[in-house]
């Protein structure tokens, strides 16, 4: 019996046109305005005393401390941002361009256009951010398939990894990469997965689970593999990886806005740096939202059944029958997964069976994740992460028992081998 668990571009970039002002503020009359709508003094409103007549007083408006201070610091805060961008488009930064020069030029060229554009644009959404900086930095193959008959073809870094010693094997070649732009092309060793998006969503989850375990829990500061490190969160996030959400809040201050980190931290920089990720989330601040830690996506049976959509025969057809027969199995299984009483199955590993990853991707999926039902003689189900498609078998003759046909579901939901035969 065989388990074919094979793998899965980026969505489209979607801008709006929308002008963006450049107002100067002064702070005097903002404040007056706010604090004195109603108030206007004009030159008519005063009036030409006679010789024996005391011109009148006129008071100044009071004006709030805290008015002036909050549009002081709106003022200044909008200044010290737009000053930012205005000098690195002008003027690179010497760390990012390199000291060889040429080498690494095509990094200011892109992160200037980017900061431009999004700062013409007012675009703000982190999540925005990401789909320009992956439209602009990556290049080569497409990340994914678009259509379940379709076909990717382009530049690939290909590296071959083993997951018995997943962080060795990764850092040894990602190290070797000369240009990490390209989309990366996974093959986990005795595999023979072809990898068009699943393998590489799957390869992320699982170096991500080990990076942070072995260097954020607790941080390791003697060790020289940061850099590396760095490019590994660069690259899940910019292919459709999940996001790196392995610092905690303290570590993320002190990425982005400490001006004397520990050398640690300025070696991971260093590694964000190498896709252009550092100096994009320290000239778009809100793009540090993607870094910051919070709890993993919980996958429940709702979120489960919803995002992996049975493709059913037409109602009141015999095989309809059959199909609805065996996925309301499933579901009780899945009910079974989720209060803990299939051993180390969970509802996570069965999104990841179908999908390659144990949450949704940041952007989206470019193929929606289904479930197919076929005829066959093994009832183990079987998943195409390329295409987001998991398959069940729906009986030609004999029926199993219930007991053994939840025991082929753990087998293939534990199972962590593409191709495994």
């Amino acid at each position: 019996m065989n388990i074919v668990i094979e793998c899965s571009s980026p969505h489209e970039s979607q801008y709006y046109s929308d002008d963006l002002p450049d107002p100067e503020f002064d702070i005097y009359n903002a404040a007056l305005t706010a604090t004195n709508n109603t108030d206007q003094l004009t030159n008519s409103a005063i009036p030409v005393p006679r010789s024996n007549e005391t011109v009148p007083v006129l008071e100044p408006p009071v004006i709030p401390s805290s008015s002036i201070a909050s549009t002081a610091e709106n003022s200044a805060e909008t200044s010290r941002t737009e000053a930012r961008t205005e000098s690195y488009i002008q003027e690179p930064n010497a760390d990012l361009v390199g000291s060889t020069g040429n080498s690494d030029s095509w990094k200011y060229e892109t992160i200037s256009n980017i900061i431009k554009f999004c700062s013409e644009k007012k675009i703000e959404d982190p999540i925005e951010i990401l789909k320009i900086a992956q439209d602009k930095i990556i290049k080569g193959r497409k990340l994914e398939l678009e259509s379940e008959s379709g076909t990717i073809e382009g530049a690939t870094n290909f590296i071959l990894v083993d997951r018995e010693n997943l962080l060795e094997t990764a850092f040894v070649e990602i190290k070797e990469i000369v240009d990490l732009r390209n989309t990366l092309e996974v093959q986990f060793y005795e595999e023979n997965a072809v990898d068009l998006g699943g393998p590489l969503r799957e390869f992320f989850t699982l170096v991500l689970r080990q990076i942070q375990e072995h260097y954020f829990d607790p941080v390791r500061e003697y060790s020289d593999n940061y850099e590396i490190v760095g490019k590994i969160l660069a690259l899940s996030m910019l292919q459709s990886g999940p996001l790196p959400r392995v610092l905690s809040a303290s570590l993320v201050e002190e990425v982005f806005n400490n001006s004397s980190p520990r050398a640690f931290v300025h070696d991971l920089r260093r590694g964000l740096d190498a896709l252009c990720l550092y100096e994009l989330a320290c000239h778009l601040p809100t793009f540090i939202h993607l870094f910051t830690p919070r709890d993993r996506q919980k996958i429940t049976l709702k979120l489960l059944t919803s995002t992996i959509k049975p493709q059913f025969s037409p109602e009141g057809s015999n095989r309809r029958q059959k199909e609805s027969k065996i996925y309301a199995k499933y579901v009780k299984y899945l009910r079974e997964a989720a209060s803990g009483r299939r051993g180390d199955v969970t509802l996570a590993k069965i999104l990841r069976f179908c999908t390659g990853s144990e949450e949704e991707p940041p952007l989206g999926y470019q193929i929606q994740p289904t479930m197919e039902f076929v005829e066959r003689q093994s009832f183990l189900p079987t998943g195409n992460t390329c295409i987001n498609k998991m398959q069940l078998t729906i009986p030609v003759n004999e029926e199993p028992t219930e007991d053994a046909l939840f025991n082929f579901f753990d087998f293939a939901f534990c199972n962590s081998y593409f191709g495994l035969q």
